[in-house]
């Protein structure tokens, strides 16, 4: 996967402050099963508005933590939804999920090691 997070990008969301951008990470890691959980759920129903609105939020949140090739594929899905793609949405969601997970390990590694 490569280089995830860019120290650069989170601490500018940061403001400067090492401790915050390890509570971002530590936050991330925490609530991004809740958004897998959501994103799933609406896949499952089809209901795209929902879908639209938890891309969005880990699009946000992942270029928070810095993780900005993420968000950019977060933007994507998000996008997806927007435009009423079901069958691209249906045939990516599954390795989407599976990459935000890998993501969401990643970043609670790196808030201990904070």
């Amino acid at each position: 996967m490569g280089e995830i997070f860019s120290r650069e990008a989170a601490l500018r969301y940061a403001g400067g402050d090492e401790e915050l951008r390890r509570e971002f990470l530590a936050a991330y890691a925490e609530e991004g099963e809740k958004h897998c959980a959501a994103l799933a759920k609406a896949a499952a129903a089809r209901c795209w508005r929902d879908y639209e609105n938890e891309a969005h939020a880990v699009k946000s949140t992942s270029k928070t933590v810095g993780a900005m090739a993420f968000s950019e594929k977060a933007k994507e899905q998000e996008m997806l939804a927007k435009n009423g793609k079901a069958a691209e949405i249906l045939a990516s969601w599954q390795p989407f999920l599976e990459e935000y997970r890998a993501v969401l390990q990643a970043a609670k590694a790196e808030a201990a090691c904070l």
